[in-house]
């Protein structure tokens, strides 16, 4: 993997990002943002939590509407194992409803969740940050992205969030 600008460029990007997020969408990312303590403190989704991780990600969509069908209990059982998960593949995929996790959760949704509310740092599993560091969807991609991603954040001193940021708005910035 190799970032496709340069790295003194990830704050330009990120604030890029920021500064072009209407009025809606800069209240639905603060929203989110705002419940990081909260959760991590609690150490689970609750149900409207996973609802509004959903809409933001993918909006407007089925997987929202899939992840209101999760029982509560089910979505304590499943964030809460993984958020004390280490492993990275594994933490993503006790999310993912393919591997029997949540209704309506795939990569991108179980990526977005772990970057908002893991302890580890985790970027989200999206093609337009994929391209801004030259990578496609694949096998074993989302191994080799959390760690090239962990690095970048480590040399440059600045958070995950931040960074994808910077890799999204760059690869939608190049292609839109």
């Amino acid at each position: 993997m190799k970032l496709r600008f340069d790295e003194s460029e990830i704050q330009y990007w990120a604030c890029k990002y920021v500064n072009d997020l209407n009025e809606e969408e800069t209240l639905q990312e603060e929203e989110l943002l705002a419940l990081e303590l909260k959760i991590k403190a609690r150490g689970y989704l609750l149900k409207d939590e996973l609802v509004k991780v959903a809409k933001w990600k993918w909006p407007p969509g089925r997987p929202a509407a899939l992840a209101q069908e999760n029982s509560d209990d089910h979505i304590k059982d499943v964030t809460s194992k993984a958020f004390q998960l280490t492993d990275i593949d594994d933490s993503l995929k006790v999310l993912r409803s393919d591997y029997g996790g949540l209704r309506g959760v795939l990569a991108p949704i179980g990526s977005a969740i772990l970057h908002l509310y893991h302890k580890d740092p985790y970027p989200i599993y999206d093609p337009h940050a994929l391209r801004a560091v030259g990578e496609r969807k694949g096998r074993g991609v989302w191994r080799r992205y959390v760690k090239y991603c962990r690095e970048l954040v480590a040399q440059n001193e600045v958070d995950i969030r931040t960074l994808d940021r910077a890799l999204w708005k760059y690869s939608k910035g190049k292609n839109s």
